[in-house]
């Protein structure tokens, strides 16, 4: 669709205009991915903090005065993002014809508070991994598998995220196991089916992402335990045995009933790539299906928040910067965008500082502002242990006491402060704290 936008300097900004695009990176500033309406001198003071220019869209919003209607040029999306996507050399990236993506807004409410949600989504948390444990077991041992066990999980997994995701980023965040393929996989599912909330898929749907998501990698059964345990880095050769498992998992899904088609393809095309440097095929643009594309993006956001050969994770916001330079390279311009909106650039679980230095963890975001999540504040701003944690609702901050309003300053690396997050979890839901 072609909108019509002017780039101007943002001394030009009026109360009125429609901001569609920025001169850095969206990740790297607290507006809202999709755009915003410039309301008040704050938002353009705001502005003043990150930026030097802006495009806005006259047909959205307030025009500039100085500007003639005839002077403006009719453009597209996709067109305006070409024209700012460059590669190492300076020079404007080719990006492959894609279909915009199918995202339904509004599908899903979230009507059940975190606190109540995650007590069930802890079972089922517990059951999933359990589920996936043994059926992976069975593929190594030789073992008759089916996917039962896995798949009823799997449906329960669609219900909790429909009902409140936050419950489910938390524990994934949270909970850790020995193996890391099963943690993988598992933290992947839950990011993959949070998008397909996202993205208002329906139940099926939902379901046949979730379920060929978790299967994606079965193949590293099959893959020298003594190459995936390795600390340093691998070979060429023990990349390719690496690379293997994608056959060695369509494979195994070839041979088990109740796998629905669109199941089956997430597992073949999870690892392909915008660009087609991906694998097995070397496929790209709309040759990767809808679902595999979301699995894809799914996998690489867990596997730079929880690298495999290290323990040292980077922060969320840290990981969505990463995911968004990729952005029309590995993976769909919108994708990343829509991703970073589903999952938040401060999802639940996230240790962050704010803006009157206290120390805080996120406890649920959002979902029309997800940068201003609820947040239990646990060390002062001299970074000492509160005598007592504290509730901060930001977006109630932000609307009813502007003068003293607090921010989110920096999301922070995991463990910073030696936080730990499974004692906060006990604290919070075990022992039942008042919040």
């Amino acid at each position: 669709m072609a909108v019509k936008t002017v780039q101007i300097g943002v001394d030009q900004v009026e109360v009125g205009m429609f901001v569609s695009s920025l001169d850095r990176p969206w990740v790297d500033t607290p507006f809202p991915l999709q755009g915003f309406f410039v309301i008040n001198y704050e938002d353009i003071n705001e502005l003043r903090l990150y930026c030097q220019e802006v495009y806005i869209d006259v047909d959205l919003g307030k025009c500039p005065d100085n500007y003639q209607a005839e002077l403006l040029v009719p453009v597209t999306v996709s067109e305006m993002k070409k024209a700012v996507i460059k590669d190492e050399s300076g020079k404007p990236r080719k990006i492959p014809k894609v279909a915009p993506l199918r995202i339904s807004r509004g599908v899903y409410h979230t009507k059940i508070p975190v606190k109540k949600e995650i007590l069930k989504a802890e079972k089922l948390h517990h059951r999933l991994a359990e589920a996936y444990g043994d059926f992976m077991h069975k593929i190594r041992e030789g073992i008759h598998a089916t996917i039962q066990e896995p798949s009823e999980a799997i449906d329960q997994l669609v219900d909790s995220v429909t009902r409140n995701p936050d419950a489910m980023i938390w524990l994934a965040r949270v909970r850790k196991w020995d193996n890391y393929s099963y943690h993988h996989s598992i933290r992947a599912t839950i990011w993959a089916t949070i998008f397909g909330r996202h993205a208002g898929l329906n139940r099926d749907g939902m379901r046949a992402l979730a379920l060929g998501t978790m299967l994606c990698e079965v193949g590293m059964s099959r893959v020298p335990a003594e190459i995936l345990q390795k600390t340093e880095a691998h070979t060429p050769e023990e990349e390719a045995l690496i690379k293997q498992h994608v056959q060695h998992s369509i494979d195994i899904v070839s041979e088990m009933d109740g796998i629905s088609p669109f199941a089956r393809a997430i597992v073949a095309t999870h690892h392909e790539r915008l660009d087609g440097s991906g694998y097995p095929k070397g496929i790209g643009g709309d040759d990767i299906p809808y679902l595999g594309k979301i699995a894809g993006i799914a996998y690489a956001y867990d596997e730079l928040r929880h690298p495999r050969q290290t323990d040292r994770g980077i922060s969320p916001a840290e990981t969505m910067n990463k995911l968004y330079q990729l952005r029309d390279v590995a993976y769909q311009a919108e994708l990343v965008d829509e991703f970073i909106q589903a999952i938040g650039i401060y999802p639940a679980g996230s240790l962050v500082e704010l803006s009157t230095h206290e120390i805080g963890i996120i406890i649920e975001q959002n979902a029309t502002m997800k940068l201003s999540p609820k947040v239990m504040v646990m060390l002062d701003a001299n970074k000492q242990p509160m005598k007592r944690m504290k509730m901060l609702d930001i977006a109630k901050k932000k609307r009813f006491r502007k003068k003293d309003g607090v921010t989110i300053a920096a999301c922070l690396p995991p463990s910073s402060y030696r936080i730990s997050l499974d004692k906060i979890h006990d604290i919070l839901f075990k022992h039942n704290w008042a919040w």
